[in-house]
């Protein structure tokens, strides 16, 4: 018996209907995986087994057991995409009440330069008339207005949502100051996410190191585009 999972990615991803094959020069069978990446050979005869096991846009993973009778074994298979990751990047998901302030303060006090944070919902608790003023200053901050985001009315409120791009501490200054002159307040939004920037190389390090933080939700390599080599994961 055995699991089957995505490699590189927080928090664990079970990889289903992936394909299981065993070989031995007694008998050779094949197994699916499940919707937990669990699989099973209930009756292996004792013996040297190799192990093929493959899945859609995941690299094939090739490795050999010996089953011994009476004794179960268990396997942990990591599979990796067939994609690669852009390096130099690692994507950050963080939990529904986590603020801009907290998320760039962790990134910094790491030395880990802030590309992108998405999600972070706010609202400013001045009158709605004065729409038009909040707006004008916001288009002020070119740290918002590179990125996509709106602002309008809703439930009585002055709604702002979108992102924060290439921030730094004169701009996050800038924008302290700027929630205090517009009444500028967090509010809880399901998704939020950054994007951040490490040494080329040391992306596995960071996605292992930043799942030891209670802010952080999920953490995965930018496998948007096919460039990057294959590497270690990072050892505990």
């Amino acid at each position: 018996m055995g699991t089957v999972t995505a490699k590189y990615f927080y928090p664990v991803r079970e990889i289903s209907s992936a394909r299981v094959f065993v070989n031995s020069s007694l008998i050779s069978d094949s197994a699916l995986t499940d919707s937990n990446g669990s699989f099973q050979f209930p009756e292996l005869p004792p013996g040297h087994y190799s192990v093929n096991i493959t899945a859609d846009t995941y690299d094939p993973v090739d490795t050999t057991i010996e089953v011994v009778s009476d004794e179960a074994k268990t396997l942990a298979i990591e599979m990796p995409l067939i994609y690669r990751y852009e390096l130099g990047t690692v994507l950050v998901g963080f939990k529904d009440s986590t603020t801009v302030e907290s998320a760039f303060e962790l990134f910094s006090s790491l030395n880990l330069t802030v590309k992108s944070l998405m999600g972070f919902d706010h609202q400013s608790n001045l009158p709605t008339d004065s729409l038009s003023f909040v707006r004008s200053a916001l288009e002020s901050k070119p740290y918002l207005t590179e990125t996509d985001y709106t602002i309008f009315v809703a439930d009585g409120v002055i709604r702002i949502v979108g992102g924060f791009n290439n921030l730094d501490s004169a701009k996050m200054a800038d924008w302290e100051r700027t929630k205090t002159q517009l009444e500028i307040v967090s509010v809880p939004s399901s998704y939020r996410d950054g994007n951040i920037q490490t040494e080329s190389g040391q992306e596995i390090f960071w996605v292992c190191h930043l799942s030891n933080y209670q802010i952080v939700k999920w953490l995965v390599l930018d496998y948007y585009v096919p460039i990057g080599p294959s590497v270690n994961r990072c050892k505990h």
